[in-house]
């Protein structure tokens, strides 16, 4: 494994794709089961501001920012933790790889976010969208980091993305 500052800097792609993928698919999901686009991104608000706080319909300074921030700071520690399980490696793997770790990863993300955690660390999109609409952000998460990774480890061939 690489030095912490340099294994931070190489999750803040990943993560960053898998977050704008995942909140892309919040933010429509949110709109068509509820005609409220960000209050899916409030959920994760309730880390600062308690449970309550993860109910807030509509969009506000105080809830749907931080929201945004602890969604895209988790997604970069799940590239991290990507990072670890699924190091890069020589020969080179496929998309089709990349996006079944991806996917393990989102699993993963998944299983601690609602099996493990307490409810008040829980992302709390559940309170705002409907199951499906949560896998299918879990799914788009997944295939952000999946992506991300094999468009890093093609950078890393021919020294561009």
């Amino acid at each position: 494994m690489r030095d912490p500052e340099s294994a931070v800097r190489a999750a803040l792609f990943p993560g960053t794709v898998a977050a704008v993928l995942s909140s892309a698919v919040l933010t429509a999901c949110g709109w068509i089961e509820n005609r409220r686009a960000l209050a899916p991104h409030n959920g994760p608000s309730q880390w600062v501001y308690g449970v309550a706080a993860g109910y807030r319909r509509k969009p506000t300074l105080r809830h749907t920012l931080p929201g945004f921030c602890i969604h895209h700071a988790s997604s970069i520690w799940w590239a991290l933790v990507q990072q670890v399980i699924f190091p890069l490696r020589r020969p080179p793997r496929s998309l089709g790889r990349h996006l079944a770790e991806g996917g393990a990863m989102a699993a993963l993300a998944g299983f601690v976010d609602y099996g493990v955690v307490p409810e008040r660390l829980q992302p709390g999109f559940e309170n705002h969208v409907s199951l499906p609409s949560l896998v299918a952000a879990y799914v788009a998460f997944g295939a952000g980091l999946g992506l991300a990774t094999w468009l890093l480890q093609r950078k890393g061939r021919s020294g561009r993305v």
